[in-house]
């Protein structure tokens, strides 16, 4: 499948080269895997012993590969793309430069995200409990740079309905088994829209709602927001199945990314997350060029379970019914 393989190397301190456009994985002294640069859509470094050559990451540039690299924990703390990923990258970041200047442009944009993300995030609840836990109505109180907050309003509902019971609170440096596996999905998606965001030539550091000096991915941060419910359906597969206990193991990891690169339904398409992902960049363009005004974000998620995931469907809790108050009882007399 091109362009929608991601590899983590987290288990052992390989050796990672390049030989005839290929990337060679060395272990002790031998090729224990071979595999086509092109067909790559992330690289993901966690083990802390292993080496990448120079010629490897120039060659991973080269066909817009980003580079993840992971902390001690297998968190993704760094991000490395190519500074060139379309042969108009100066015009097309003069043009995407002059549309962040419109406020108002960036305010509507910013709420088609938000309505695509409730609705998905919505479309998972009912998957998964056959409701949607409020999520629609704040869906359709949207308004133009979401001045009301639904997202949040959205968040809060979704996250206490989705883990309930759990005492889940959503934290984006958090340690326990749910946040660290949420995290590490984003990670891998935030980074696969980065790459998506350069191949049509922008710059992913100026975005439509995020707006922080520090962010050099503010772009991608935006874009991102629709397609995180694959991850928690596949997150919240996982703590059903008790395979979070142990935190993420290469088999969780695995799990993570098998879900998400699974196929999307965009544009009556059924297509690999990279090919999804450039979609929705390239509508952008269209829109800074005034020849569209809407963003192209999948109709459909893979929220099916993959490979033997056994995602537990759940049924609303029925109503308690109410007890009926105790008749007195009569006097003996």
């Amino acid at each position: 499948m091109p362009n929608n393989r991601i590899l983590d190397f987290s288990l052992t301190p390989v050796k990672l080269r390049v030989r005839d456009k290929q990337l060679k994985v060395y272990d002790d002294g031998l090729v224990r895997d071979s595999v086509p640069i092109e067909d790559l859509a992330c690289v993901v470094l966690a083990h802390p012993q292993l080496s990448v050559s120079i010629g490897l990451m120039k060659e991973l540039f080269e066909e817009n590969v980003p580079i993840v690299v992971c902390d001690d924990r297998s968190i993704p703390t760094g991000l490395c793309l190519p500074l060139y990923g379309h042969y108009a990258g100066a015009q097309r970041v003069q043009l995407q430069a002059e549309a962040y200047a419109e406020r108002t442009l960036m305010k509507r944009l910013w709420k088609q995200i938000v309505k695509h993300k409730i609705k998905n995030q919505a479309r998972l609840l009912q998957l998964l409990f056959q409701e949607d836990a409020g999520l629609l109505e704040c869906y359709q109180g949207v308004k133009s740079g979401d001045t009301d907050n639904r997202e949040g309003a959205a968040a809060k509902k979704y996250w206490a309905r989705l883990f309930d019971g759990e005492g889940f609170r959503r934290d984006y440096d958090g340690k326990d088994p749910i946040n660290a596996a949420l995290n590490y999905g984003y990670s891998l998606l935030r980074a696969i829209v980065a790459r998506a965001i350069v191949s049509v030539g922008f710059c992913p550091s100026l975005g439509i709602c995020h707006h922080n000096k520090y962010n050099g991915y503010a772009l991608a941060d935006d874009l991102i927001e629709p397609f995180r419910p694959v991850v928690d359906c596949c997150v919240y597969g996982l703590l059903g199945e008790d395979s979070l206990n142990k935190g993420l193991t290469p088999e969780v990891k695995a799990r993570i990314i098998r879900q998400i690169t699974g196929r999307y339904l965009i544009n009556g398409e059924r297509v690999n997350l990279f090919e999804t992902t450039v979609k929705a960049a390239e509508s952008l363009v269209w829109i800074y060029k005034r020849e569209s005004s809407e963003l192209s974000f999948p109709t459909s998620l893979p929220f099916e379970p993959v490979d033997g995931a056994n995602i537990q469907i759940k049924k609303p809790a029925e109503p308690k019914k109410k007890k009926e108050p105790k008749k007195p009882k009569k006097p003996p007399f």
